[in-house]
């Protein structure tokens, strides 16, 4: 009895345990970053259409996409470190899976892509909507991708960024999750993974931040403004900031105001915000009051006159309403008229709270959204001054 369970447990161990695909680490390039650029025969897309079903196609097949695959030289791993200077492959073809085979034949080493953190689409890959469609299709149903990784749009070409060698970091995609991190707990930027993209691609309408090199430095631009794959335009990192701050989802926040000629620095780290909707049937028209209170303390002010007296305090958070609340306008002037985007998610909070509200507008809610009416109360509290007071 007992030799028959010892041998169960040994089977059974043989079985669960060990590697599933036997392949060894050092036969695997752990591919971290991946850049997607237009191919030399992207004009010529429209071909495929041309091509007779029995047509052999192998051998006239377009490069429309050129997709760079980054991954750790873990020949050159430091393990004190534990990281390697990127190095990167790239291939062409018709379609992410055509590319991807290609890559496949030019390498010694299996990729996986279960660790992947960033991937880079250049911005001219969205002036060709179909080709960007299949693209994310394939990348929505690949269940080797890591979902979890950032998705960010490139300035001009995104093959250069993935062996772009930032100062503080080995590779480009542990220094981007650093900049996501870092600008999300100031609101200058909404950081987005895949997941998040998919999530919302259901509204037809995304925000994802925009890169670009200038000289040496990396910059964060802005988030571009995304509506049924087509670029709408783009959001500075101010106008990210304001927009965070009219949901009440920040971090943190800065915001400036002058008195008496000179800048005082205001520091936000509360904010909360509550959104009434009303809506005329006989008009057809949202009225949408928001109510914002926001707290945070003064560093770096001039303390050198009376700054500690109440008088003055009052005197810049009612600055801080008036200037903050001609801002939130201007904001949602762009988002409404110029851009046409629902980055506040007032269609969602109408839906969610307002179902029947929502039921009269659901048909032509593009109609509503645009002649809808804003009013922004603003309320700053200010609790800190200085670095101590």
């Amino acid at each position: 009895m007992k030799l028959r369970r010892v041998l169960i447990s040994a089977i059974t161990c043989l079985i669960l345990v060990g590697c599933t695909d036997n392949v060894e680490i050092d036969n695997k390039a752990f591919v971290s970053t991946i850049a997607i650029d237009v191919g030399k025969d992207i004009e010529k897309q429209n071909s495929l259409e041309t091509i007779k079903q029995k047509e052999p196609f192998r051998e006239n097949g377009l490069d429309l996409i050129n997709v760079t695959y980054g991954f750790p030289d873990i020949r050159n791993m430091e393990p004190e470190k534990g990281s390697a200077p990127e190095v990167a492959i790239t291939s062409s073809g018709y379609s992410m899976t055509d590319a991807y085979f290609k890559a496949t034949s030019k390498m010694s080493r299996e990729f996986h892509f279960g660790h992947s953190k960033l991937l880079m689409i250049s911005e001219d890959v969205f002036k060709y909507p179909e080709v960007l469609s299949e693209m994310l299709d394939y990348i929505s149903r690949d269940s080797m991708l890591n979902k979890s990784m950032f998705l960010v749009i490139t300035k001009g070409e995104a093959m250069p960024y993935v062996t772009y060698k930032p100062p503080t970091e080995d590779n480009i995609e542990n220094y981007i999750a650093g900049l996501m991190i870092n600008t999300s707990k100031n609101a200058s930027i909404i950081p987005t993974t895949l997941h998040t993209y998919f999530a919302n691609e259901g509204n037809n309408e995304s925000l994802i931040p925009y890169i670009g090199i200038e000289g040496e430095d990396l910059k964060i631009y802005g988030m571009v403004a995304v509506k049924n794959l087509e670029v709408k335009g783009i959001l500075n990192n101010p106008q990210v900031s304001d927009i965070q701050l009219i949901k009440g989802d920040i971090g943190a926040a800065k915001e400036v105001s002058f008195i008496e000629g000179k800048a005082i620095d205001y520091h936000i780290d509360d904010s909360n915000s509550k959104l009434k909707i009303k809506y005329d049937e006989e008009e057809n028209k949202l009225y949408l009051n928001y109510n914002i209170v926001m707290k945070g303390g003064i560093s770096g002010a001039y303390l050198g006159s009376n700054m500690l007296e109440n008088d003055k305090i009052s005197q810049v958070e009612e600055a801080l309403n008036i200037s903050m609340e001609e801002e939130f306008k201007q904001v949602f002037d762009i988002i409404q008229n110029k851009y046409s985007i629902d980055p506040l998610e007032i269609k969602a909070n109408i839906r969610r709270y307002h179902p029947r509200v929502w039921k009269k507008v659901s048909e032509h809610w593009d109609e509503v959204y645009k002649k809808a009416e804003v009013n922004f109360n603003v309320k700053n509290e200010i609790k800190t001054i200085g670095v101590s007071q």
